[in-house]
């Protein structure tokens, strides 16, 4: 009886995500993860130079990002 139930498909995304998806077009929102998953960045430059044209993240959030301690990586 059960066992064609599946888990509703939803996409858990973090509040950086969520906040990038919105406002973010595709071209930059690529350039974003892509500069979230390049270690050369660190937390404090990447938040300077992204808040600094005009997408607000702070360095906290990058951390937890990139650590896997927000909803992307459940």
């Amino acid at each position: 009886m059960l066992e064609n139930l599946k888990l509703p498909e939803k996409e858990q995304l973090c509040p950086v995500m969520i906040d990038a998806t919105k406002k973010l077009d595709d071209t930059d929102l690529k350039i974003l993860i892509d500069m979230l998953n390049d270690p050369r960045w660190t937390a404090k430059a990447l938040s300077a130079s992204v808040t600094e044209a005009g997408f607000k993240i702070s360095e906290a959030q990058i951390f937890k990002h990139r650590t896997k301690r927000c909803a992307c990586a459940v």
